[in-house]
């Protein structure tokens, strides 16, 4: 057996070396659409960065929206900042996280005017034709990043709490329309109220129509007497508001359950009932409604704030493009030119007949 001493023995070393990395973040980040109405089309979304760290030219810059912006499936973006010589963009639809969120990722390849953009300094560049969210509601930014030339790799991000993009005005409803079935002054009638959705709407949504002073309605009695979407009948619950000046429509669940929201373009109409016309002939003040996300009503999706005011004629007239025309000579009231709905009981026409005044309804 040989002995070693310790003079002999061989002392091994090693070395290791731990590199620890974090990410660069941006030091801000800003997302500004160009309006702020509910659903707009053709609305140019601007982005204004300011980088945490130097970034070499050809870098792609990805920022995740979320899905209530519409993005374009071939976006056009142009550079805003003099740092920026050009800016090719794409866009692609991508989930996000566990609960598998859906986004729409815009890629933006960003080529500078120098070969590395200094740390601090500002890319601005904005994105053409995006379609604004439907409601007032805040959606947030989902993500900011940006890639190497390769697209490989994450090279910087955005760590601070996230932008929101916010709506500030409901769009106001362009094809609408109120009804009236009575048209004499003073008289009780019931009405309807159609127009045309700019956007969405989910399934609880909610309609609040504010009705002017000039009518009258009766104190204690439910108004609406049928919602309808589309010419289908839809559930909702009917209740007027605590100053009795708005009545509340809360639409309720669908028999389909698949069914989660109404398009743009949906045609709404609401019947109206035991309402008083206002007691002078004509009337400029409107009705006005507003469609919510919810129950809550925090968050407004469409509006009409004028073109559905009350128009009433006194008896012996006719209402025709909110005019007061009067009636036919044999009538003593009428809808129309063409149809009387009450005759002269001592006159030569006496006799009310598929809105005709006639002498008699005996065959001869």
């Amino acid at each position: 057996m040989q002995v070693v001493s310790p003079a002999q023995a061989v002392v091994a070393s090693y070395t290791f070396t731990v590199q620890m990395k974090t990410l660069a973040s941006f030091l801000s980040f800003q997302v500004t659409p160009s309006t702020l109405v509910t659903g707009a089309t053709g609305v140019s979304y601007a982005f204004s960065l300011l980088t945490g760290q130097e970034l070499a030219s050809g870098v792609t810059v990805e920022v995740d929206l979320p899905p209530e912006v519409v993005v374009p499936d071939t976006p056009l973006c142009t550079g805003v900042s003099a740092t920026l010589l050009s800016v090719a963009c794409t866009h692609v639809e991508t989930c996000l996280g566990p609960n598998k969120l859906k986004t729409a990722r815009l890629q933006a390849t960003l080529t500078f005017t120098t070969t590395t953009l200094a740390i601090q300094s500002t890319i601005e560049f904005s994105l053409d034709g995006a379609v604004n969210p439907p409601s007032t509601r805040p959606y947030q930014v989902r993500n900011l990043t940006v890639l190497d030339l390769d697209k490989a790799t994450v090279i910087s991000l955005y760590n601070r709490p996230l932008p929101f993009v916010k709506m500030s005005a409901p769009a106001e409803v362009a094809l609408k329309s109120l009804a009236l079935d009575v048209q004499t002054t003073n008289a009780k009638t019931a009405f309807t109220i159609s127009f045309t959705t700019m956007n969405i709407m989910p399934v609880r949504a909610a309609i609040v129509i504010t009705y002017p002073a000039s009518a009258l309605f009766p104190p204690d009695e439910p108004l609406a007497s049928g919602l309808f979407l589309d010419g289908h009948w839809t559930p909702s619950l009917a209740t007027l508001d605590p100053p009795r000046t708005s009545l509340i429509l809360q639409l309720q669940p669908p028999a389909d359950p698949t069914t989660s929201q109404y398009p743009a373009g949906t045609t709404v109409s609401i019947s109206l009932k035991s309402v008083t016309n206002t007691a002078l002939p004509t009337s400029t003040a409107s009705f006005t409604l507003v469609t919510y996300t919810d129950a809550t009503r925090r968050h407004a999706i469409d509006r009409i704030s004028s073109g559905l005011a009350l128009f009433s004629c006194d008896p012996g007239f006719y209402l025709n493009s909110d005019a007061c025309i009067a009636c036919p000579s044999t009538c003593r009231e009428c809808l129309s030119a063409a149809q009387c709905t009450a005759c002269y009981e001592n006159g030569p026409l006496p006799v009310l007949y598929q809105g005709a005044c006639l002498a008699t309804t005996q065959c001869s």
